[in-house]
């Protein structure tokens, strides 16, 4: 089965912030590196393409003191074999491309430990009975190490790890409900699950320790906190009430602004990048970004924000 969108692109926001506004790194489904800017959507090519292509959805993480980019690829569609790939955001050269035991066209996580530089990656195991399970990628020694197996499965890509308390966080399905829970980055011990405030998007802010996440529903779209150490959830508000139809699930957070950074649709022929106040919600840019997937400029699939 192939991919549903035809021109899909990954979006990597980096601490770029000229005048401009802040420069984004993204990655198309020719897997060519370019730089868009936040607030004129306008992109510029860094290079060529590596082998591979994106499955949909598509997740991704930044090593930011490596600065490399890690997304999940099929790079091998003949035999369905799914990698870790990594991408340098300085030139981007491959740095990294390690094969991973999950099923393609799977949903997967992908989360970088900014402490060790290792990677987190979720998934479905190939000819497996349970649902996900955790794996800890050191991409320097392309070491895979199996962590935990998890009782919950995924229907979107959603999660986020706290850095300072080594708990990765998602959102998945358990027994037909959504649940929320926190696992042990180390040991993949669960330390916690709750069915409040579940979110559509996830992003963890290094500055206040805490994860941020909008919940899609209809025609709302409500902004919530998340402590990565206890699950505590607190609602912050909504976004701009009756102002939106519909969002990707995906966002990106700039820890210097306070922002954080949606595809939200207002208008209905297009999307708008949506800057939103992590103190209580509140719209603070808005700049007209995409249609659709397939025609240019391509919305994007994931955003991620390198601080």
């Amino acid at each position: 089965m192939a991919p549903r969108f035809s021109f899909l692109l990954i979006l990597v926001a980096v601490a770029l912030r000229a005048a401009a506004g802040v420069r984004l790194y993204g990655l198309l489904v020719n897997t060519s590196l370019t730089t868009v800017d936040t607030t004129s959507f306008e992109m510029d090519f860094i290079s060529g393409g590596i082998a591979g292509q994106l499955p949909s959805p598509c997740v991704s993480d930044i090593d930011l003191k490596n600065n490399i980019f890690y997304t999940i690829m099929i790079t091998n569609d003949t035999e369905y074999e799914v990698s870790l790939v990594g991408i340098s955001l300085q030139d981007g050269a491959t740095t990294a491309t390690i094969l991973l035991p999950f099923t393609a066209y799977a949903v997967d996580l992908c989360d970088v430990d900014q402490a060790t530089g290792d990677v987190l990656v979720i998934g479905k195991e190939t000819n497996t009975q349970h649902f996900e399970t955790m794996y800890r990628v050191d991409p320097a020694t392309s070491t895979v190490i199996k962590v935990a197996e998890l009782d919950m499965e995924f229907a979107t890509p959603c999660s986020a790890l706290d850095t300072k308390n080594g708990v990765e966080v998602v959102v998945g399905i358990y027994n037909q409900s959504t649940i929320t829970a926190g696992y042990s980055a180390k040991t993949g011990e669960e330390l916690w699950r709750t069915t409040e405030g579940c979110v559509d998007t996830m992003v963890y802010n290094p500055v206040t320790g805490l994860i941020y996440g909008v919940a899609i529903g209809d025609y709302e779209f409500d902004l919530y906190s998340i402590d990565g150490s206890t699950g505590v959830t607190t609602f912050i508000g909504v976004v701009q009430p009756g102002a939106f139809t519909w969002m990707y699930f995906l966002s990106a957070l700039d820890p210097q602004t306070n922002t954080l950074y949606c595809l939200m649709k207002q208008h209905p022929l297009y999307f708008d990048l949506v800057g939103i106040s992590l103190a209580d919600a509140t719209v603070t840019s808005t700049t007209r970004a995409c249609i659709n997937t397939a025609r240019e400029p391509p919305c994007p699939l994931t955003l991620d924000l390198m601080a």
